[in-house]
């Protein structure tokens, strides 16, 4: 018969193993229950720094929209800010200024509260610290001409007669304070024709670039393209009164240098882009259109333009009974600061065709604001454990932006940062 250890020295063997274990898995335990408390205390950290950094990416931006200064808008920034608290701690922004652009401090990646401008693009927002916001808002018209009227006695480059060639003109521009003309394109490729047997059929005009004679047409028009006018002049019944009729080179006031068009091309399209094209600026350029509306020897066969010529009125929609007419006239759009309207031009004499293109501006560049900040987080460690812990540190960033009239500011996510100071 075997002997057996007691029950009570069994029990108290076991009991001894537990604590040995209890005691050995302690620090790993505590180690696990920081780390879980740590966890939760960042996670709220970080949603209430978030919160607090939107509240004052949106009473900056709503300050800053509404006409208040740089100063004044992070001082509102960081009372919204103050309001809030991170873990029951209050934390204040810098209010600094700086040389750079909207008073920005530098080095402006870590500053606190930076001012800019937020674009909506394809791959969604931008922020630029450097950018000028500012809100355009008002109506806008555009006058677009085409016509045979004697703007110059002759044309300087093939001595023709400015009368054979078609001119091209922006009479008049109105629009609200800061607005600007950016481009204009004028299109044939979608003008149509009724014939006389009453079937309508594509307009085959073009505009024509190819050299001067003896090379090509006869009725070239200005190569390279020339610009008869272009700034400030009163308009007089619906004509311009020019002090000048010299050429002028292609950097004035057009930052498209040909026009989209080049040597030995005939295109149907033709975009003159501006700088700096303000209301009360006005344009003039021509240059020979080949087979533009109702034309031929029988004012019925488009295929043949050379025994005519093409004035104003054949590129506007002709809503005459006469056969034949153009139906669809050549479309126009401009650009105004940013938005674009089109329009189909009209015949309005046998020398004139023109569209009157009118729009409202709601917008500009958006004011931006992004607000940032850093918090530090104690461990729970050095609280209750006595141990030598760094505090984690903590950083979010919120981005707000103010589009002029389309309502209060709205936090967005920016994907794109751009700052050129540094």
């Amino acid at each position: 018969m075997k002997n057996k250890l007691p029950t009570t020295s069994s029990n108290s063997l076991r009991r001894g193993i537990a604590t040995i274990w209890v005691l050995a898995s302690m620090p790993v335990v505590l180690t696990l229950l920081v780390m879980l408390i740590d966890s939760g205390n960042l996670w709220v950290a970080r949603a209430e720094l978030k919160n607090a950094l939107d509240a004052a990416a949106l009473s900056g931006a709503k300050t800053w929209g509404e006409g208040g200064g740089t100063l004044q808008t992070r001082f509102d920034a960081q009372d919204a800010f103050n309001t809030n608290t991170i873990l029951g701690t209050q934390y204040s922004l810098s209010t600094s200024e700086g040389a750079c652009s909207n008073g920005n401090p530098s080095p402006s990646a870590t500053a606190d509260v930076l001012l800019g401008t937020i674009t909506d693009g394809v791959g969604g927002y931008t922020f630029d610290c450097s950018g000028t916001p500012g809100c355009i808002v008002g109506a806008f018209s555009v006058v677009f001409a085409v016509d045979t009227t004697q703007v110059c006695p002759t044309d300087p480059t093939t001595a023709d007669t400015f009368t054979r060639l078609s001119a091209y003109r922006i009479e008049s521009f109105t629009g609200p304070a800061g607005s600007t003309l950016n481009s204009v394109t004028l299109n044939v490729g979608g003008m149509q024709i009724r014939r006389s047997n009453n079937t309508v059929v594509a307009d085959d005009g073009t505009f024509d670039f190819r050299p001067p004679p003896p090379a090509a047409d006869v009725n070239s028009g200005f190569f390279p393209p020339a610009v008869y006018y272009f700034g400030a002049a009163p308009a007089t019944n619906g004509t311009l009164t020019l002090s000048s009729c010299g050429l002028f080179p292609f950097t004035t006031g057009l930052t498209s240098a040909n026009h989209g068009a080049t040597s030995n091309t005939t295109p149907t399209s033709l975009t003159w882009s501006f700088a700096g094209f303000n209301p009360g600026d006005v344009f003039v350029f021509g240059v020979d259109s080949d087979d533009v509306g109702p034309q031929g020897a029988n004012g019925d066969d488009t295929s043949n333009g050379t025994s005519v010529q093409d004035f104003g009125g054949d590129f506007g929609t002709d809503t005459g009974a006469a056969l034949p007419k153009t139906e669809t006239g050549a479309t126009v759009t401009v650009n105004i600061s940013g938005s674009s309207v089109s329009g189909t031009l009209t015949r309005i004499s046998a020398n004139r065709s023109e569209v009157t293109l009118s729009g409202v501006l709601t917008g500009g560049s958006a004011f931006g604001v992004r607000a940032r900040k850093t918090v530090s987080v104690p461990s729970v460690a050095s609280t209750f454990l006595g141990l030598a812990v760094n505090p984690y540190q903590v950083t979010s960033q919120s981005y707000a932006r103010y589009a002029c009239s389309s309502g209060p500011p709205q936090l967005v996510h920016v994907n794109t940062y751009t700052c050129a100071c540094p």
